[in-house]
């Protein structure tokens, strides 16, 4: 999918850089084993990494069946959750033409074709594990569409859900989607630079993606390259505009125009500060744990921009805000400490923290220099110290809640498994059959507006000491920085993270998996790297279908790209989801899919435990 919107998210990925096995659990979900109305503290276990701890409450709501069977706590409707973003740009932009940036709100306001499938995360069957916001394939279901059909790698058939309508506010008045929305939301992406489906006037109309109405709930997607991702593209990275909307105002830029077919909508927007979004009562979803149950249960989401961290965590700390995802590391035990009460899941982390080299030029073109600065990173030690214990050695290229072609590192092949061992002498040893017997002077790009990168760059500068590579480390300035690593303008090596939370992103745009028309590479590949076989494989798994052999693909190239050592990889401390234990109907999922600033989907389905919340604070709603 990035291939189609790679140039547009140029300029919007830094701040993403900066931040961005099935087992059932029965009865089990993030509140720990419900008993006769009491939640009792437990440690909930989840595919992938992850893990949940429940306080012990007091539950207000009688236990009924739901639809698995199990015995669990009667939703009610009403009130209110209230979080916390750091940036006001949600209160800005609110067009959900401008692809990212408009994400954060209109998850909450718009649809698109298909989103996650709820029932199958921790709140529910837990085949999936729900710690990224990137939703495979399997785990995805109908939003706007009812269903699809996948004939082939260059062919998709939507059928859409009947009797959804607008919301009943001017000038859609609750009108039913249709056929024409879709092809008018996705024509409008086509048209506007900022969208990621954008196609410029030189493009040929053979290489452009390929609309068609088949009838009144049906439409068909045509691409013009075989692409297995288009079910994740099509499906989940388009809001559907409305059209007598925008052909009335011009634009949705407005906060007070936004009309969509979500479960919220917008009552109030002070820029810069807040966003009130209310329950939009014909909304069409119902609850799959309880179907007889229209969603969403709450009244409102109230939306606070605070930039401030150590405000943000006093807001948790004082129930001033319901849920904090994404949680500092280093706040994480004096925030179990200070309040217990509170809900938390432990998750794997959704980017890399990779050292980038320029492996077209020398010394990094000799795979043995490579794998001989990783050999010569103490990463146990790293992990241990620095961050106490809590981070995950080995999320690169393949973070591990792909369960079904990650590779654990004790299961690595031993060669493979030895370059995150700390080898010092074997890293002497290639770097002297590499022409560097003495090792040699080299450095480093950071932004200066990451201070702790800073910091872990002086930790592996003093570990490559040990084989004679001297590490020059370069801040640089914040706005400098996103032109020097985009434009590849760095002399040797730049320090940053990078968003591998999606199936193939580090295959298809970190290492020279997707080659577009003419040659063109992506803006994301920082290593340079070239590589025929990455590129044939990613063609390989864009033209299968068999989820089986796609699996076979990435397993088998995962492991061989750990061996290449195209990026020295560090450790990265794992992610942490705090949430009120009143917030009932969720377990800490990262979000709806596909990109972070969707966390905020998932209160569609949450709903509050009023008493509890008001014994607990008495505050009253």
């Amino acid at each position: 999918m990035k291939k189609t919107f790679a140039l547009l998210l140029t300029g919007l990925i830094v701040v993403a850089l900066i931040l961005s096995s099935c087992q059932s659990k029965g009865p089990e979900s993030g509140e720990g084993t419900t008993v006769t109305g009491k939640t009792e503290q437990t440690t909930a276990p989840t595919t992938g990494t992850g893990t949940t701890t429940a306080p012990t409450t007091t539950s207000s709501s009688p236990l009924v069946k739901d639809s698995l069977g199990r015995m669990a706590e009667k939703p009610q409707y009403g009130g209110t959750v209230t979080i916390a973003i750091a940036s006001p740009v949600p209160t800005q932009i609110w067009d959900p033409i401008i692809s990212t940036r408009s994400f954060t709100s209109a998850v909450h306001v718009y649809s698109k074709l298909a989103t996650a499938d709820w029932i199958t995360g921790p709140s529910g069957t837990n085949e999936y594990s729900f710690e990224s916001t990137y939703i495979p394939d399997e785990f995805l279901k109908g939003e706007l569409a009812e269903r699809w059909e996948r004939p082939d790698t260059r062919t998709m058939i939507y059928y859409l859900r009947k009797g959804v309508r607008w919301q009943n506010k001017t000038p859609m008045n609750g009108r039913e989607v249709t056929a024409d929305d879709i092809l008018y939301g996705f024509k409008r992406g086509q048209e506007n630079p900022q969208n990621v489906f954008y196609v410029g006037p030189t493009v040929a109309e053979a290489d452009r993606l390929k609309i068609e109405k088949i009838d009144k709930y049906t439409v068909k997607f045509t691409s013009p390259d075989p692409d297995g991702r288009m079910l994740h593209g099509e499906g989940q990275w388009q809001y559907i505009s409305p059209k007598e909307a925008v052909d009335l105002y011009g634009n949705l830029d407005n906060w007070k125009n936004a009309v969509g077919t979500g479960p919220f909508m917008v009552k109030d927007c002070v820029p810069d500060s807040s966003i009130m979004f209310i329950r939009n009562p014909i909304y069409y979803e119902a609850d799959p744990f309880f179907p007889e149950n229209q969603l969403p249960y709450i009244d409102s989401i109230e939306l606070l921009v605070i930039p401030d961290e150590s405000t943000r965590i006093a807001a948790l700390r004082t129930y001033k805000i319901d849920c904090y995802n994404y949680f500092p590391w280093d706040k994480v035990e004096a925030m179990k400490r200070t309040n217990p009460d509170l809900m938390v899941r432990k998750m794997a982390p959704d980017y890399g923290c990779e050292i980038f080299m320029r492996t077209d030029i020398a010394p990094f073109n000799d795979v043995r220099v490579r794998q001989a600065l990783q050999y010569a990173v103490n990463e146990t030690k790293f992990k241990e110290e620095y961050y106490k214990g809590d981070a995950l050695i080995l999320g690169w290229p393949v973070q591990p809640y792909f369960t079904t072609h990650y590779t654990p590192l004790e299961q690595l092949p031993e060669n493979l498994r030895k370059l995150y061992e700390y080898q010092p002498e074997m890293a002497k040893k290639l770097l002297a059959e590499a022409g560097f017997p003495t090792g040699f002077k080299t450095e480093v790009a950071v932004s200066a507006a990451w201070p702790k990168g800073i910091e872990h760059l002086s930790i592996v500068k003093e570990d490559w000491k040990a084989i004679g590579v001297e590490l020059e480390i370069k801040p640089i300035e914040a706005a400098t920085f996103g032109s020097l690593i985009y434009g590849k303008k760095f002399p040797a090596m730049v320090y940053s993270t990078w968003g591998n939370n999606g199936v193939d992103d580090v295959f298809g745009w970190a290492h020279d998996g997707w080659v577009g028309k003419g040659g063109a590479k992506s803006v994301y590949a920082f290593s340079s790297v070239d590589d025929p076989i990455a590129t044939e494989t990613y063609r390989k798994l864009m033209d299968t279908l068999d989820f089986n052999e796609r699996e076979r693909i990435r397993k088998e190239e995962n492991i061989r790209e750990i061996g290449l050592c195209w990026e020295i990889s560090l450790p990265i401390p794992f992610s942490n989801t705090f949430w009120v234990p009143w917030m009932k109907g969720y377990s800490g999922e990262a979000g709806i899919g596909p990109d972070p600033p969707e966390h905020g989907g998932v209160y569609r389905y949450v709903w509050i435990d009023r008493a509890m919340k008001s014994r607990i604070t008495g505050i009253k709603q």
